[in-house]
Formats: C-alpha cells, structure tokens, sequence
C-alpha cells in the first residue's frame, strides 16, 4: 500500500495529466525577448501558451472571443505592454481547474489570514480515501486501525520534508489548531521563578495567552515594543535578548511570530539566531507566514514551531495545528 497517495499538488498533477498530449507552455521565462521570438506577432505568442482567449473576469461562463472582438484586441495590447503577465498562466490554470467556483459564485476572496480557499482536488482526494478505505481508531494494531497509522505517519514525514526539518531533531504533533498547539506549549514549559518569556508587542492572542503560565510559576514577562511603522527595532530587540546573571540558569522562552497577524509585517528571522547564541529557547509562531512564504528549518534553528494548515490549504474543512 502506497501510503503516500493522498498528497497533494496541484502543479505536478495537472503537469502529469497533459505531459503526453500537450507541449509544455511557457513558464516564468517569458519576457519582452518573447514577443521579438514569435515573429514579432502576438498571435503566435498566444499559441505557444495555450491561450485563445481572453480570460473572463469576475466570473462568467468562458465564451469563445473573435481575434476582431474589442476584448482580444485589448488584451493583446496588454499583453505587448506588460509581457511579463503571462509569467502567471501557470497560477490561471490552477485557479481554473482548482477554484473554478471562485469565479462561478463571482467570489472576490482575501482572507487568507483567516483561512486559506480549500482546492477542489483536495477534497476529491481526500473523499477517495475516505470511500476505498476502512479506517480505525490508531490506538490499536487491527488492520483499520494500522492503516489509519500508517496514514497518520506518512503526513508526520510530509510535513517535515515540507519545512526541512530533520526527522533526528523533530517531532511533529497534531493538535486541534495552533492555539492548541500553543497551549500545549505553554503549559508543559518548564517556568520557574527567575525564568523569563519574550514576546513582540503584536504576538496573537493566543500567544500572549501563554504568559498566564509564565506568570503563575513566578516568571518574569517582557513584552518587545513595536515603532510608529509597526516594526521592530534593532536595538528593542537586542535589548531585550540579554540575559542578566540572574536568569541565566534558568529556562527562557522568547515566542516570535514570523509574521504579525496585527499587521502584517513579516519580521526578520535573524532574530531567531540572536536569541538562541544568547541560549533561550525559542517558539516560533509560523501560523500567518507559511501561507506564503517558504519556511524552511534546516536554516532557522527553532526549538518549537507552530502552524495552522487551515491557513495553508484546509480552509473550512477540519482545521489541524501542528
């Protein structure tokens, strides 16, 4: 049993299931350069990426456009304007053939802070598993059971090799979400009196929830002041990294959000590296980075990371932290 199945990507398939019958298109290699290739004619440029129209925006029916209509003709003045548009095709079809109901429904959607737009073969992969499998309760050694484990650790080993993190140094645990996995945290770390918490001014709720704990085990909590533009100060930080005398025995913890649900801003994870040379240890909160940027452990020596896959690609369907 091939326990790997389930994973998704969207790139890889839809490249896989057009490889035999269809050229490769043009991909973030095209330029200006492009349309001087292609005899100087758009028309031919359109051919090489697969595009005979142009695309309906705001939702609507796809139609066939006449090269005449004042819609191709518009678009290919676009297109000779600002080239670098069709670096994106690869981002249209996945839209098309995984969020077609954006467009059907006329959705305009920017929550991704909230919630990623769970894909449509996402879940068609995941109602297969569903449909063809008998799964059990994990805690036993029964066959449904061995298989819902098995499942269970090939998404352990995905999501390492997703972020890079070496299997010797990492252990990955599923929570309800990342306030979950947060909570967690918190309550299993070893405060005592002498100890300290860190944390930016803009750290999530949940995260400042964390310095209850800190607090009733007599541990000192510092809060990391923001400037007028929302980000973090240099000298703010160091200050606030050292280490006096005191507490230099004792565990601290510095908890850094890589990026701000306030606000926004994705702060720098040199950061990271400073706190762990002055020996605390460090909880990276990676719930609203991850999304869209590429985090990748091997580089950011975290003791504890958290995440929501929600925000990645679940969306609505049950939400998992890890």
């Amino acid at each position: 049993m091939n326990s790997m199945k389930w994973q998704w990507n969207p790139l890889k398939t839809r490249r896989d299931s057009r490889a035999k019958s269809e050229p490769k298109p043009i991909g973030k290699d095209v330029n200006s350069d492009d349309f001087q290739a292609a005899n100087g004619t758009i028309t031919s440029l359109l051919s090489r990426v697969r595009l005979k129209s142009p695309p309906v925006p705001f939702g609507g029916e796809t139609r066939a456009v006449s090269k005449t209509s004042p819609e191709h003709l518009a678009y290919t003045s676009f297109l000779k304007q600002h080239p670098e548009y069709l670096r994106t095709l690869e981002l249209d079809d996945v839209r098309k053939e995984e969020f077609e109901r954006l467009d059907k429904q006329r959705h305009i959607y920017l929550d991704y802070t909230g919630g990623a737009v769970y894909p449509k073969s996402l879940v068609e992969s995941h109602t297969s598993i569903l449909l063809h499998s008998t799964l059990g309760n994990p805690h036993s050694v029964n066959p449904t059971s061995t298989l819902s484990t098995e499942y269970a650790d090939a998404a352990r080993a995905a999501v390492l090799r997703f972020f890079e993190a070496d299997p010797k140094i990492y252990d990955v645990m599923f929570t309800q979400n990342a306030t979950g996995a947060l909570k967690l945290v918190g309550e299993s770390y070893p405060f005592t009196e002498g100890s300290r918490l860190l944390l930016p001014l803009d750290s999530h709720n949940s995260v400042a929830g964390i310095s209850e704990f800190a607090k009733r085990k007599e541990a000192t909590v510092d809060i990391i002041p923001l400037q007028h533009d929302l980000r973090l100060d240099d000298s703010d930080v160091l200050k606030s990294l050292h280490i006096p005398p005191s507490s230099a025995s004792q565990p601290n913890l510095f908890i850094y959000p890589a990026q701000s649900n306030l606000s926004g801003v994705q702060h720098s994870l040199e950061y990271i590296r400073l706190a762990k040379a002055q020996g605390w240890d460090v909880f990276l909160d990676a719930s609203a980075y991850v999304p869209t940027k590429k985090l990748n452990l091997s580089e950011v020596p975290v003791d504890f990371v958290c995440i929501s896959f929600y925000k990645v690609c679940l969306g609505t369907l049950p939400v998992l932290g890890v």
